[in-house]
């Protein structure tokens, strides 16, 4: 009954759009597309795109979206989706503003979640270039972007949101020129953390990785055409420093696609952050870092390892944990993974790898 409720309302929209486009005299045909959560999957749209004289609704393009908080497609169902999109029928890969939220402020407003931070021009870039190239898209489609300039939720939505700054509508725009995207635009990869019902990525909600023991993680990549121009950074943040309780002055080991990487010191952002909310900003000591050589890189899935080597042990052994913000608010998942943990331990929350290109 549903289904057959949702093709009527969607075939009647498609018979007004046919008929108001001459009246309008818009010289083409007006388009409605179907959106769709990537965990949903096809099987109850196909018959969507179908023409309405068909039996179907006429749909001329799908988007897939992930959550309010953008995931890049590595981490979402994309590809295995993307074999049941209908023959013929483009389709659009869903960013939002948002990418995650920052550390927490005593000095906020009472109730004030934590500030959200904005992506970056080069991340949407990246996904765009993803989309198009790996996953057979026809490009972006934003979410959101337009009504979400504060960094903070309400309460405190006008109070905190300093300083003020647009989306990145122009970037959004460079996403149609695929020529830029293939050749000369800055890249930023990043793994998300599960943040949406449905929707597991790598990190996920608590992702642990045992002392002395290698944990693989997969970045889909697009060398560009005119090859990079430096080499690249690959970085983890922590939840504390390494050198510290309780990670016991541990030490992580990195490879990409099974050669060994060099520690590097300078473990900032590689690329300006643009404009982001004052109290946004993680400290440095919690970001470790190393030099990826761009030789390195493949079109397609590259594989980085980390693995945990611990200086102290307890007995309760040595393990970092991949895990979200998200999950470390809740008070049992914390009391399971203090048990599961033992003394010993590595909180990683974010990774992130950027290749220069311009």
């Amino acid at each position: 009954m549903r289904h057959e409720k949702m093709m009527n309302f969607v075939r009647s929209v498609r018979r007004a759009l046919d008929a108001a486009s001459p009246a309008l005299a818009l010289g083409v045909r007006l388009a409605p597309s179907v959106g769709t959560l990537s965990s949903q999957g096809l099987s109850n749209l196909t018959a969507l795109t179908l023409p309405a004289d068909e039996g179907g609704g006429g749909v001329t393009h799908i988007t897939w979206g992930v959550f309010f908080m953008a995931f890049q497609p590595v981490d979402s169902q994309l590809a295995d989706l993307v074999l049941q999109v209908p023959k013929g029928v483009p389709y659009f890969y869903e960013i939002t503003s948002w990418t995650g939220r920052g550390p927490r402020d005593p000095d906020t407003v009472a109730g004030c979640q934590a500030p959200k931070i904005r992506v970056t021009k080069e991340e949407i870039w990246t996904t765009a270039l993803l989309t198009r190239t790996l996953y057979g898209g026809q490009g972006l489609s934003a979410f959101n972007f337009v009504y979400t300039r504060p960094f903070y939720d309400v309460p405190c939505e006008f109070d905190e949101n300093e300083p003020y700054s647009e989306p990145l509508f122009e970037a959004l725009g460079q996403t149609r020129n695929t020529t830029f995207l293939e050749c000369c635009a800055d890249q930023y990869y990043r793994l998300s953390p599960s943040i949406s019902p449905g929707e597991e990525s790598q990190i996920g909600k608590g992702r642990a990785i045992p002392s002395n023991q290698t944990t693989s993680l997969r970045i889909d990549c697009v060398p560009p055409t005119s090859g990079y121009s430096a080499d690249g950074r690959l970085r983890i943040r922590t939840e504390s420093p390494l050198s510290s309780a309780p990670a016991a002055n541990a030490t992580v080991i990195a490879t990409f696609n099974n050669v060994s990487l060099v520690p590097d010191p300078s473990a900032g952002a590689l690329f300006p952050p643009g404009v982001q909310a004052n109290k946004s900003f993680f400290p440095d000591d919690l970001w470790t870092a190393w030099i990826v050589p761009s030789a390195l890189v493949r079109k397609g899935a590259n594989i980085i390892t980390l693995q945990l080597i611990a200086n102290s042990v307890t007995s309760g052994g040595s393990v970092a944990r991949l895990v979200s913000p998200e999950a470390r608010g809740n008070a049992l998942a914390e009391s399971l993974q203090s048990r599961q943990l033992g003394a010993s331990a590595a909180v990683v929350n974010a990774l992130d790898l950027s290749l220069p290109v311009a």
